[in-house]
């Protein structure tokens, strides 16, 4: 086993069970707590000229005022670190000192942060240093941490991409699977904290949930769940019911904190796991009005196949259409406590989402991600490349896979 970590379960964790456990399991109270919580109850409202804080029993409202406008930075194109044939679909990275760890559906990459490839381990199958679904990663002190969705296992590496051992563990019914689009996994109290989706339901939302999974057994809980889409069945294929769904847009960062809202108001909250403190942020923000190439947008000049454009074309009908977009579609937690906020603004062209896959040309060219400190003060707005999907940041660089004009992904990064 060499340098593996000894993992020992939080307090009062149990054997997974069949349903969700919203209790919080890891919060202590004491007369510490209590006090704390008087005070905060007692304190006044704080106010500056662009944000007010208010302080009611164990949350923080911060309110952010149209007036704010931070520090803007644009950057146009982004830095290759790592090209590879042998980058296949990446779907997570982690970072650690100055090494990217990325799981890619089969294969571990070690990479670090100038451009350096270290090593690449694994491979297609269900031996012990192999990956069926290599879907979250994480690091714990000095180990790499795989989550495979497909082998509900977890496979442990050193930092050099050595293998050291596997194990299994039950998924978190009916969490099955981890977020494509989450955050890492992240360590916390002898486990790691990700987030997960049900399989897709067609008669009420499908669910999901942050999942809290110990490394020394079968114990598995689900600390927190969301209702995200109503998906609907079109015959030729799924697809949301709602073109703009409320839906749980979640980020999980260190040391049990994590992040959340629906993205259709500029609202989200930031707690932790083991703690009753909330602070809950809102940004005055203008929406932008849906146009009619959103609702309805000729699609006759996009290669596609016959069978799939009639399926899109169903979509197009049927799908209910909002009146004006969401303001924000991502959340991330960076290790110094920020929150990076993907915005929606007047920069969104007037094209259905839906297309985007098969038309890159409608997206836009540039992304706004706007920075909140863990005060919860509006601190910066960043512009970024739409190609690059940012996966890790830190207060002067993100990183992320870059796609390149020919469709290949890259593993890359922007310093501003």
């Amino acid at each position: 086993m060499g340098n593996v970590p000894e993992f020992v379960p939080p307090h009062g964790v149990q054997p997974m069970i069949s349903r969700p456990i919203f209790p919080r399991p890891f919060r202590r109270p004491g007369l510490l707590l209590w006090l704390a919580a008087i005070a905060l109850a007692c304190s006044p409202t704080e106010s500056q000229e662009w944000m007010t804080r208010e302080r009611r029993g164990d949350t923080t409202f911060v309110t952010v005022t149209r007036a704010a406008e931070p520090t803007a930075v644009r950057r146009d194109s982004f830095e290759i670190l790592w090209q590879s044939d042998s980058l296949e679909n990446p779907l997570s990275m982690a970072r650690a000192g100055n090494r990217l760890f990325i799981a890619d559906r089969v294969r571990l990459h070690v990479v670090s942060v100038t451009g350096t490839h270290i090593a690449t381990a694994g491979g297609d199958g269900e031996g012990p240093a192999e990956f069926r679904n290599a879907m979250a990663i994480g690091v714990h002190h000095d180990t790499v941490i795989v989550i495979d969705s497909r082998l509900h296992r977890f496979s442990l590496h050193d930092r050099d991409g050595r293998f050291l051992d596997s194990r299994r563990t039950p998924p978190a019914t009916p969490f099955v699977n981890p977020m494509r689009d989450g955050d890492a996994l992240h360590p916390f109290e002898g486990g790691v904290l990700y987030l997960a989706i049900e399989n897709v339901h067609t008669d009420r939302p499908t669910r999901s949930a942050m999942v809290w999974r110990g490394l020394s057994g079968d114990t598995t809980q689900i600390l927190r769940e969301w209702d995200a889409v109503l998906w609907k069945d079109m015959e030729a294929l799924l697809a949301p019911a709602s073109l703009f769904p409320p839906r749980a847009i979640v980020a999980v960062g260190r040391e049990g904190r994590y992040a959340h809202g629906d993205g259709l108001e500029y609202c989200f909250s930031v707690e932790k796991a083991d703690a009753p403190q909330v602070i809950r942020i809102c940004r005055a923000w203008q929406r932008v009005a849906v146009g009619p190439h959103t609702r309805n947008p000729p699609i006759g000049d996009i290669e596609m196949e016959p069978n799939f454009r009639q399926a899109i074309e169903q979509v197009l009908r049927e799908q209910e259409v909002e009146g004006e977009w969401p303001s924000y579609d991502r959340l991330l937690l960076a290790p110094d406590g920020a929150v990076w906020v993907r915005t929606i603004g007047p920069e969104q062209p007037d094209a259905n989402p839906l297309l985007y896959s098969q038309a890159p040309h409608l997206r836009p060219t540039h992304r706004v991600w706007e920075v909140f400190d863990a005060s919860g003060a509006l601190r910066s707005s960043v512009m970024l490349p739409t190609t690059l999907d940012v996966r890790v940041v830190a207060e002067h660089v993100a990183f992320g896979f870059g796609e390149l004009d020919t469709g290949e992904k890259v593993i890359a990064r922007v310093a501003f």
